[in-house]
């Protein structure tokens, strides 16, 4: 035991006399040390500097020697010619508190500064660019020598290792007259290393800086409070790896990391990842007047979004970039428009293998937007820019009161109600919209719309109450069902009308398209309209129609004008068939063609009654049987009153009543049939009679 501590106070005392040996040392040498350091210094720098105090320290940075300077002030080269030792603060370029300088400690002895380490506290510097583009530090690089020397082959032999410089502390105010750019930057902390020996070179920096007061000639940049970069980088052998790049800023924090190999051809591994990106801090960035030229007050909402960048880069060859993004809370207040609440979105970007527009695509997978009264939920997705391949699918919840603002009063004069609707479309979007682009969307598109108690105005007096229904177009296929309004001003109420129509052809080419329209209905409280259709060729329609109609004189009264009819009652049943040809130029010439040649009537009246003005035109309780085919009307069982008579028909035919009367041929006009008349007022025809 006595061994062992013998052992222990020798390595001790060993250890103190080695400390109090190189602190002698140091003490000797101090002078000679600040005399070979002030001597670099003055030989390199052609300003006034002024420090303190040098002191060298063989312990702090062992086995090194470390020279400490404390209070260095270096000052412009105009204060050379100042007698007063003293730099003002007008002529001071940098202040330094402390600067340790490590270096070998044997060469140090002997002259010569082999440096290691260097350690910078506490500095305060101004770096200043003049109008004509001059710094305040441009006199360390004389460029008013020109010598002209012979070339030399020989192979120079550069060897440089610094084994770290460390900053601590460190305030740079910088300000560019030439291009007004302004900032404060400080670093609090910095850590750098570095070797280079020949064509080998190989270093790293860590630490932190911060930004401050940044200014950019007229832009907004001076709206940023503070942006900190942390950063761990490191360059060896042609590659700069990128350990750790932290960016935070008003509003958004991204991070970096990857590498990027510098050869001929630039090769690429870098992820970048943004959180929270707060949209309502960025958007100050944005001028006032642009905001006001696209009428956005307000925006706000967290942004965050993942990103790679991978692959070779080149004038010719572009990486493979991947970004996925996501949006919530977002919100948008604008001068015109509705005010946009709870957006949201997810997706992803990316172009391709192939690294070109061919492969690029763009995805928003779940994008949702309201407004007080309205929302969207939406997906789409784009392919290949060149050519661009769309797919979307959306579900709307719309108020019309919230849009009607938007819409013409010359189109509709009010609007409220709600519409929810369903659409998909896909397709490729042409370099020009035409008729064409417009086939692809009716074949590649569905939508589904339900509409609940709408109203909507035409006019000042035209309108639909109570509007609601379902809608659904698919695959050339458009269904209507459940449709059902009201019309105030001819007091009428439409319930369940429907319709089933198949579309072919392409709008591009009306003369191909084809509507089958395989039933419709239309339904009121009292009457109603059904049947089938279809029409060939928009050009020059060929149509086919077969119908029902069951008809309330009285509930269509109030739609006709006091001065055509005074009143009407009874009900009148019709099935009708026609098919023809039209000529759109030429309709009015063609109706009695269409009427008496191509079409059928079978007409029941029951208890019909006519109030007209002039009652010459006017019969009542008319009941019976009217069947029209081309060229031949019968008529049986009608009975009625007319001017107070009562008449009746049955077992009528009238044959060639269309080219003897109405077209006024020379041809026969055949009737028979039986023939009623009640008791007649001879005095009802005294007007017709009366002499002059």
């Amino acid at each position: 035991m006595k061994k062992v501590l013998k052992i222990i106070s020798i390595i001790i005392g060993a250890i103190l006399a080695l400390i109090i040996a190189l602190f002698v040392v140091a003490k000797f040498k101090e002078k000679k040390i600040a005399d070979i350091a002030l001597q670099k210094i003055s030989t390199s720098i052609k300003a006034p500097i002024i420090i303190n105090n040098i002191s060298l320290n063989l312990l702090r940075k062992f086995p090194l020697a470390t020279i400490e300077f404390e209070k260095i002030c270096l000052g412009s080269p105009n204060s050379l010619s100042s007698s007063d030792s003293i730099i003002s603060d007008d002529e001071t370029l940098a202040k330094i508190e402390k600067l340790y300088v490590s270096v070998k400690s044997i060469p140090l002895f002997k002259g010569q500064l082999e440096i290691r380490k260097v350690e910078i506290k506490g500095v305060n510097f101004n770096y200043i660019i003049n109008t004509h583009g001059t710094s305040n530090f441009d006199f360390l690089i004389d460029t008013t020598k020109s010598k002209t020397v012979e070339s030399d082959t020989t192979p120079i032999n550069l060897s440089i290792v610094l084994k770290e410089l460390l900053l601590k502390d460190i305030h740079c105010n910088y300000h560019d007259s030439a291009n007004s750019i302004s900032a404060q930057l400080l670093i609090p902390l910095a850590k750098v290393n570095g070797e280079m020996r020949n064509d080998y070179l190989h270093g790293s920096a860590k630490g932190v800086l911060k930004l401050t007061n940044c200014n950019y000639k007229t832009s907004t940049l001076r709206l940023m409070n503070q942006t900190e970069v942390n950063f761990d980088v490191g360059y060896s052998k042609d590659t700069f790896n990128v350990r750790k790049l932290i960016l935070t800023t008003d509003g958004a924090i991204f991070n970096v990391v990857g590498s990027v190999v510098l050869k001929d051809t630039i090769e690429t591994n870098i992820q970048i990842q943004g959180s929270k990106i707060n949209v309502g801090q960025l958007i100050k960035y944005i001028p006032n007047q642009t905001l006001e030229d696209i009428g956005l007050k307000k925006a706000s909402g967290t942004l965050n979004l993942k990103a790679s960048v991978h692959g070779f880069v080149s004038d010719s060859i572009l990486p493979e970039v991947k970004m996925e993004f996501r949006m919530d809370h977002g919100m948008i207040r604008e001068f015109d428009y509705p005010n946009l609440k709870n957006i949201s979105f997810s997706g992803y970007f990316t172009n391709g293998k192939m690294r070109n527009n061919k492969t690029t695509n763009i995805n928003f997978k779940d994008l949702h937007i309201e407004t007080e009264l309205s929302k969207v939920d939406m997906s789409f997705s784009i392919n290949n820019i060149d050519h661009m391949q769309y797919k979307m699918n959306s579900d709307l919840q719309v108020d019309l009161g919230e849009i009607k603002r938007f819409i013409p009063n010359t189109i509709i004069h009010d609007a409220k109600g709600q519409i929810t609707a369903k659409f998909a479309t896909k397709g490729i979007l042409p370099d020009t919209i035409g008729k064409d682009f417009m086939d692809q969307v009716l074949e590649n598109s569905e939508a589904d719309v339900l509409f609940n108690n709408l109203f909507i105005a035409v006019d000042s007096t035209l309108s639909l109450d109570s509007l609601s229904g379902h809608l659904a177009y698919e695959l050339n296929h458009l269904t209507a069902r459940d449709i059902k309004t009201k019309i105030p001003l001819y007091k009428i109420k439409i319930n369940n009308t429907s319709f089933d129509a198949k579309l072919s052809g392409k709008l591009s080419k009306p003369a191909s398209v084809g509507i089958d329209l395989k039933s419709f209905q239309i339904k009121t409280d009292k009457s109603v309209f059904y049947g089938s259709a279809k029409i060939q060729d928009l050009v020059a329609p060929d149509y086919n129609l077969t119908c029902n109609i069951k008809l309330n004189l009285n509930e269509i009264n109030s739609m006709l004008p006091d001065s055509l009819v005074k009143d009407l009652s009874g009900e009148i049943t019709a099935q009708i068939a026609s098919r023809g040809k039209l000529d759109l130029d030429s309709i009015s010439t063609q109706m009695n063609d269409l009427i008496y040649k191509n079409s059928s009537f079978r007409i029941n009246f029951d208890k019909v009654s006519v109030d007209m003005p002039d009652t010459l035109y006017s019969v009542k309780e008319l009941s019976g049987k009217l069947a029209m085919r081309p060229d031949t009307i019968e008529i049986n069982d009608i009975i009625g009153v007319y001017c107070g008579i009562d008449f009746s028909m049955d077992s009528t035919k009238i044959i060639n009543l269309y080219n003897s009367v109405i077209k006024n041929q020379a041809s026969q006009l055949y009737v028979d049939g039986r023939f009623g008349l009640g008791d007649i007022d001879y005095s009802m025809f005294a007007p017709f009679m009366a002499g002059n």
